[in-house]
């Protein structure tokens, strides 16, 4: 009787087993192989309940019959199983050897189960644990079990050769040793086919070997998928133990507890106990649902999030993607959400540089990682343009290199980020959370939420080329500043150049008393140092100067700027109003930003007015905290239609400008926390300029 219990024991977890691998991952073609290959022996456990425990003729007929369909359908599938892993080699030649071998195979067992037809007379119990009397049912019965004996082993051999000749590919050493455990197990289980119903049942003791050898297979099978990765720990807990403990407990204590009922049920349909105990099991697996999750949740404890976290984290975070402009949002945002609120072991973005490659960025990554956008990663992601696991892509590989690397940074899932048709990214993720498996329905939330990425990329994309357009810009405008203070004080740099030139002339032509060389002496020391104060003001407006926002006397920097196109002034006859408050005041900003603000303003006043007019400029403290600089111009009033857009890239009035002095300036003085305004006058065009006061010079 116990060794009846502990077959139905077997059966109950071989059945769990298969039903957590398949649905696993139904699509997997590992995970369909890995299932099938199970059934066999589950079928072998049920031929082994029913021998020992029916006497009818019929049962002992299905159980044999069981035997062979579980003994046949293993080689095959263990044949086919080798064209898949561990690369799919499978192509349409090959297709017909595996289409030959299952025609065979179907054949054989047809012809075998028609020998088998053929005995003379019933077969009995007593026949099945004697080999003598079991062989001398039928010899052409006899002689086809000699031919399928012999067909096993032969595709067998078959079959391993196949898997020890995959060490000549490229392998990783996870699926060498994967090789070396479907080798080493696969034999001894194959011998369980074929001897479970001819040997172990006529031994005096082979009912024992038989426990042995189907639990060690069981074990050993929960092993290999660990190995493969096709098996999520936490699900194995449930499948493997939860679930058959939870039915073998409530079996056993409905067995004891209603005894007899289950043997007037066993005495009216004319069943086994065992047998009763199968069919109940079936039927308390898919009832006990309630039960088990409340067991799972006391051994398992979460390391992860419930869909619905996952779903909810998930949604909120795709709100946000609409608000991110950059690539270092978007890599916080994802950290944030992955690493913190998802848990995930680890993930990586990768993106589409101009040097052909795919580079990693943020930090979630230990190290950089690269992959070239024709490689064979970037054509399988394009061909199948869908999330993809590691197990399944790596079935289909050819190079090493690119595998390797997934590999040793134990990647798990693969996801394109397509933009149109083109590959312009993808992600790479890790486990979902400790010893815990990706399931299909958090890949599919994760390929929604992944929609909206591109569009975040493509978005920044294009915000670097419009800040980088801006930059150059920037320093075109700050040329054109230059170059039009560099033409005023040019003419200016004549007069000195030309008392220079008669000085050393007239020394050099005449003989002078020394009084008169060093007055001439003193014109040419004079003049030299004018000239180097002119070329100082040029320098002053640098070009590529490294910005720091730091105290500065703003009062300083307007003097300079306004001594800088004193040379416009003079030409037009302007009159220049310059009151500051004091002659310290102190705000906080780049020097050279400062100056280039100040010239922008400046320039375009001096543009702006007529011969005659008046330009005043203010400068003092504003409030507690902030400086104000006011620029104020006579001449046409500005209209209205031109004050909204006249902070805007690329807008001017002008027949020459570029449109960007007002939009570069209002970007820099933002940059410096500070703000520019158009103020509303009828007389005048007024800017103003507030920045932020130095603490030290506050009022």
């Amino acid at each position: 009787m116990l060794i009846n219990f502990v077959l139905v024991i077997l059966f109950i977890f071989d059945f769990a087993l298969i039903y957590m691998i398949y649905f696993y991952n139904p699509s997997g073609t590992i995970n369909r192989f890995l299932s099938l290959l199970i059934v066999p022996i589950m079928l072998s456990n049920i031929e082994m309940l029913l021998l020992r425990s029916v006497e009818n003729s019929f049962s002992i007929d299905i159980a044999l019959n069981m035997a062979f369909l579980g003994g046949l359908a293993f080689f095959p599938l263990f044949y086919h199983f080798s064209f898949y892993y561990p690369r799919n080699v499978m192509t349409r030649k090959k297709s017909r050897q595996v289409i030959v071998i299952y025609l065979g195979t179907t054949g054989l067992g047809f012809v075998l189960f028609l020998a088998y037809l053929m005995k003379p007379e019933s077969v009995s119990h007593g026949d099945v644990r004697h080999i003598l009397k079991f062989l001398k049912i039928s010899p052409v019965f006899y002689s086809f079990y000699i031919m399928m004996f012999m067909y096993a082993f032969a595709l067998l051999a078959v079959t391993i050769n196949r898997f020890a000749g995959a060490f000549r590919l490229n392998l990783m050493p996870a699926e060498k040793r994967n090789i070396i455990m479907i080798i080493a197990g696969f034999i001894p289980t194959s011998l369980l086919m074929i001897f479970s119903y001819f040997i172990f049942l006529p031994l005096h003791s082979g009912i024992n070997i038989y426990l042995i050898v189907s639990g060690f297979y069981t074990v050993y099978f929960i092993i290999l998928l660990l190995l493969f990765g096709y098996l999520d720990k936490k699900a194995a807990v449930r499948s493997l133990f939860t679930y058959p403990v939870t039915v073998v407990i409530i079996l056993l204590l409905f067995n004891y507890g209603l005894n007899e009922i289950n043997n007037n049920v066993c005495e009216m349909l004319g069943l086994s106990l065992p047998i009763l105990l199968v069919v109940e099991s079936l039927l308390l697996l898919l009832l006990i649902q309630p039960v088990v999750r409340l067991f799972e949740a006391r051994l398992i404890r979460a390391g992860s999030n419930t869909g619905s976290d996952f779903h909810t984290r998930l949604k909120e975070s795709a709100g946000k993607l609409s608000g991110i402009v950059t690539l270092a949002e978007l890599s916080e945002m994802l950290d944030d959400l992955f690493l913190e609120q998802l848990s995930i072991t680890g993930y990586c973005l990768m993106i589409k540089t101009d040097r052909r490659e795919f580079v990693s960025i943020g930090k979630s990554q230990d190290g950089e990682i690269r992959f070239p956008v024709y490689g064979e990663l970037a054509g399988k992601l394009e061909n199948y343009r869908k999330i993809m696991n590691f197990q399944q892509m790596s079935l289909a590989w050819h190079e090493g290199e690119e595998l390797s690397v997934l590999d040793k940074n134990r990647i798990v899932l693969i996801a394109p980020l397509f933009e149109r048709r083109e590959l312009i990214g993808l992600f790479l993720f890790g486990e979902p959370g400790p010893a815990r498996a990706w399931y299909p329905s958090e890949i599919e939330e994760l390929e929604i939420f992944l929609s909206g990425v591109p569009v975040v990329i493509a978005r920044s994309s294009i915000h670097e080329r419009a800040i980088a357009l801006e930059k150059k810009q920037a320093a075109i405008e700050k040329m054109a500043v230059l170059s039009e203070i560099s033409s005023g004080i040019a003419h200016e740099i004549r007069n000195p150049l030309s008392i220079i030139t008669a000085s050393a002339e007239t020394m050099a032509s005449r003989d002078l008393s020394v009084e008169e060389v060093k007055r001439f002496a003193s014109y040419i020391q004079d003049e030299t140092e004018r000239m180097s104060r002119l070329l100082n003001r040029i320098l002053s407006v640098s070009v590529n100067s490294e910005i720091q926002h730091k105290p500065v006397n703003v009062v300083l920097v307007l003097r300079r700027a306004l001594d800088l196109v004193s040379s416009r002034f003079r030409k037009k006859n302007l009159i220049i109003d310059f009151t500051p408050q004091s002659d310290k005041i102190i705000a906080i900003i780049d020097n050279e930003v400062l100056m280039q603000v100040c010239l922008n303003l400046i320039l375009n006043a001096v543009d702006a007015m007529s011969e005659g007019m008046r330009f005043r400029v203010e400068a003092d403290y504003y409030g507690v905290s902030r400086v104000r600089l006011l620029f104020a111009n006579e001449g046409i009033p500005i209209p209205d239609d031109v004050k909204s857009r006249i902070f805007d890239p690329f807008f001017t009035t002008k027949k020459t400008g570029t449109g960007l002095g007002l939009s570069i300036t209002q970007r820099l003085l933002k940059e410096a926390s500070g703000e520019i305004l158009l103020l509303d006058s009828e007389e005048e065009t007024v800017f103003q300029i507030l920045l932020p006061a130095s603490a030290g010079f506050m009022r």
